[in-house]
């Protein structure tokens, strides 16, 4: 907000339910909140434990301007309960350990991305492996390096090897646009990727923004400057479209797959309730 403070709503009751930062902090989320484990900035499903990436930027003796980046962890009715300085230049792509005892994300250090492992006990941090994407799957911690490499961290085995071909020489190093709570299902190049099939569900959200997808892998919005495309990935079926009066540059997802929240440039916020058969 125009404070640099994030606000906790309740969706169904439309009450505040937290305001997490001051307003000598800058933000460094774009987009989604909560829901979605892709930016800097992640939740529990209870919203009760958060982590995000804050930069602060302070004027030295000689006037010159020096940021310091640190992952904050919050917790609901204690506020901000633990401040980790982090020496980098970016962090995102935050997301939480099913065990809410540990949290990961990429930082860019020196120029190179990589994987940063944050104990929320103990507040102990070290750099575990070189990418720029990591989060829990099956009860594994698994990365993607920058060559487009999926591999499980404690084992070092590669789960997959995206070709330049999938990512379409969109992005280097690779990353993800998404990926789902469970950890199943990614958004990355122009396709979903299904971990566990070793396979692509959709392949043609080249022209997408923003993509965010539900906790369970079976749902996931797409944007495309006003308009917003709501699919079914088990189906590969658009169940709706939405176009807003401005660009959409946020959105975020329920983990049930039932409500988007879309935000304008404009600064007007939308709240979708998704009807179709398959909620009935």
């Amino acid at each position: 907000g125009k404070e640099h403070c994030l606000q906790m709503w309740g969706v169904d009751s439309g009450a505040e339910l937290a305001t997490i930062g001051k307003s000598d902090h800058k933000w460094t989320h774009e987009g989604e909140i909560m829901i979605s484990p892709t930016e800097a900035f992640a939740a529990n499903l209870a919203g009760t434990v958060a982590v995000f990436g804050d930069l602060v930027q302070t004027e030295k003796r000689s006037g010159e301007r020096e940021s310091v980046w640190s992952l904050k962890v919050w917790h609901e009715g204690r506020g901000i309960s633990r401040a980790v300085p982090v020496e980098c230049t970016r962090i995102e792509n935050i997301s939480l350990t099913s065990d809410e005892r540990r949290a990961v994300c990429a930082v860019e250090v020196k120029s190179r991305p990589q994987i940063l492992l944050l104990d929320l006990v103990t507040g102990e941090s070290q750099i575990v492996a070189g990418g720029t994407s990591c989060w829990e799957w099956d009860g594994e911690l698994i990365y993607l390096t920058a060559e487009g490499r999926l591999i499980e961290l404690r084992t070092g085995h590669v789960l997959a090897e995206f070709e330049e071909w999938d990512l379409k020489h969109l992005l280097h190093p690779a990353r993800i646009k998404a990926a789902s709570g469970n950890g199943t299902r990614i958004a990355i190049g122009g396709q979903v990727w299904d971990i566990g099939r070793h396979d692509s569900v959709i392949g043609n959200i080249w022209g997408a923004s923003m993509v965010v997808i539900d906790w369970s892998g079976s749902r996931m919005a797409a944007i495309t400057e006003r308009t917003i495309r709501l699919w079914d990935l088990d189906e590969g079926e658009v169940l709706g479209a939405f176009t807003g009066e401005g660009d959409i540059s946020a959105i975020a997802i329920t983990p049930d797959g039932r409500t988007l929240i879309a935000g304008e440039d404009g600064g007007r916020v939308h709240i979708l309730k998704v009807q179709c058969s398959c909620c009935r």
